[in-house]
């Protein structure tokens, strides 16, 4: 579990502090709560010495709300008592005990997932980079991609608009089709808007993103793309922008991925 503490500048990133529930372990960088601060009723350690930046996308639902005040920092846990001694329900964490305690080893072993999961960061796809050029111009027709497919005017029509992104195997039949290059073929291919590809890394869209996933037989990456791609063919025909507009149009996707799991037979 992880403990939000705050969002920084970058949009794909969230500040946060692990915590534990195990009795017991802790350090002296921790914060140890009590089972009245928080929504879940359990007593937990909040690690704020492995305070990380990390990606927002690998957060994937929220449990609940810490009631009680957190430090911002290892350096002002001592700060947290008040005058009788204590904040309510918390303490600080006590620490010291060797590198081979079941607290030391707990901590080796968070800090380094949580270094992982920052290393794995990478820049937005190339696409959001080429946002707001002209992709290229078509240089086949409607008919041409319907018969080179075997696809329906609508589908073709999100083709040559370069909303829909084309297989591999299908750009080379496409290419075959009406003597153009692969390269020519993919280029039509409009970028993807940076704010559909930003919200679809809220950990809202983790569940749709792993049955994308799971259904493709790829990895969250890929089958991220995949979803960011569905969703912008989906708009091809609609008016309007921004993360919020974005949001809609994947609650659809979403949707229509549950009407499917609930009716396997239609």
């Amino acid at each position: 579990m992880l403990l939000t503490l705050r969002e920084p500048f970058n949009p794909r990133t969230v500040v946060v502090a692990p915590v534990t529930i195990e009795p017991g372990l802790e350090d002296q960088e921790s914060v140890v709560l009590d089972a009245s601060t928080n929504e879940l009723g359990l007593p937990m350690t909040v690690w704020l010495g492995l305070t990380r930046e990390i990606p927002i996308r690998t957060l994937e639902r929220p449990l609940g709300e810490v009631l009680a005040d957190i430090p911002v920092s290892p350096g002002t846990i001592a700060d947290m008592t008040d005058a009788t001694g204590q904040s309510a329900g918390t303490r600080p964490g006590h620490g010291n005990y060797g590198d081979t305690s079941p607290s030391a080893e707990k901590r080796a072993e968070m800090e380094d997932l949580l270094d992982q999961w920052m290393e794995v960061l990478e820049p937005l796809s190339s696409e959001v980079e080429k946002a707001g050029t002209d992709h290229e111009k078509p240089s086949f027709t409607l008919t041409q991609v319907m018969e080179a497919l075997d696809v329906p005017q609508r589908q073709a029509m999100n083709i040559i608009r370069g909303r829909q992104e084309l297989s591999a195997e299908e750009i080379q039949q496409l290419a075959a089709h009406v003597g153009s290059t692969p390269d020519a073929i993919s280029a039509v291919a409009e970028p993807l808007p940076s704010d559909l590809l930003l919200e679809l890394e809220q950990p809202r869209w983790r569940h749709l993103v792993r049955t994308e996933a799971q259904s493709g037989k790829t990895d969250e990456a890929d089958a991220r793309h995949s979803v960011a791609r569905q969703t912008f063919a989906l708009a091809a025909r609609q008016h309007g922008e921004g993360r919020n507009v974005w949001r809609q149009r994947l609650r659809t996707i979403a949707l229509g991925r549950l009407s499917e799991s609930t009716n396997p037979e239609e």
